[in-house]
């Protein structure tokens, strides 16, 4: 096992090359940013690569097609969990890790998604968006001397509730769409900024990362705005990211306040 003291995408190319590591587990984030530094090629880190489970949060929508371009090996796995369940619910690797899923339920899980985040909520049909709920063995039974968070988080018959907001197929599949409270209500018409992989520029070469969120609006309740956060020594503007962003999306879903920061 290798060590960084501090995240420096160099030293952990270097390291890799040197020590020859062959499996990386870390946020999506630091993946993305070891994948598209500049000096990559420099280094080619991910020939010794083998292995890529990225905890922490989804992978962004370029991230497993970067991972096969550049690894010698499709050993690739992630999934879906949180602390409250030892991290564990869905898994997902090999063929599965290509497809718009964070993988196939636990056996000893049981989850289903219900159609509101109140404690009333009814279960859904497969493949219709709702609140994801868990109950299984590797759930905790509540929080440590804090009877209030429990019951915030558990409904009366002992469904632990996410906040996460997403589907189940027929096939038995977990889909993630969003977060409950990263709606974005904009006149009466529902955003989710991270359900709508468009919404986000980060397939082109001038964007290294963005982050979409409501502001409050007197006229429209909300409008969406996004910060960009470029490639280092990209010279894009707002008005090319504007033009970009009309050119792939309903004008609707269109931010209205853009930033860029450098």
């Amino acid at each position: 096992m290798v060590l960084l003291r501090k995240w420096d995408a160099v030293t952990a190319m270097q390291t890799i090359q040197t020590e020859k590591v062959t499996m990386i587990s870390t946020v999506p984030a630091i993946l993305k940013d070891l994948l598209t530094h500049p000096r990559f090629d420099d280094f080619r880190p991910v020939v010794y690569l083998g292995e890529w489970p990225p905890p922490g949060q989804p992978l962004p929508p370029a991230s497993p097609n970067s991972c096969a371009t550049n690894s010698a090996s499709r050993n690739r796995s992630s999934g879906y969990g949180m602390t409250e369940t030892a991290s564990v619910c869905a898994t997902m690797s090999g063929p599965v890790f290509d497809l718009k899923t964070h993988g196939r339920r636990h056996r000893f899980h049981r989850s289903s998604t219900f159609a509101s985040s109140t404690p009333q909520g009814n279960p859904l049909p497969s493949e219709q968006d709702g609140e994801i709920q868990l109950r299984g063995v590797t759930v905790t039974p509540g929080y440590w001397h804090r009877d209030d968070l429990t019951q915030e988080a558990f409904t009366p018959d002992g469904w632990l509730r996410t906040g996460d907001l997403g589907n189940i197929d027929d096939d038995g599949f977990l889909h993630i769409t969003g977060r409950i409270k990263e709606i974005v209500i904009r006149g009466g018409e529902k955003h989710l900024p991270h359900r709508d992989r468009k919404t986000s520029p980060t397939g082109t070469p001038s964007v290294k990362e963005v982050a979409v969120f409501g502001v409050t609006d007197d006229a429209m309740g909300e409008e969406l705005a996004m910060v960009c956060h470029p490639q280092p020594g990209s010279e894009l503007t707002e008005d090319e990211l504007r033009q970009h962003l009309l050119n792939v999306l309903p004008t609707f879903k269109v931010p209205k306040y853009l930033a860029l920061d450098r």
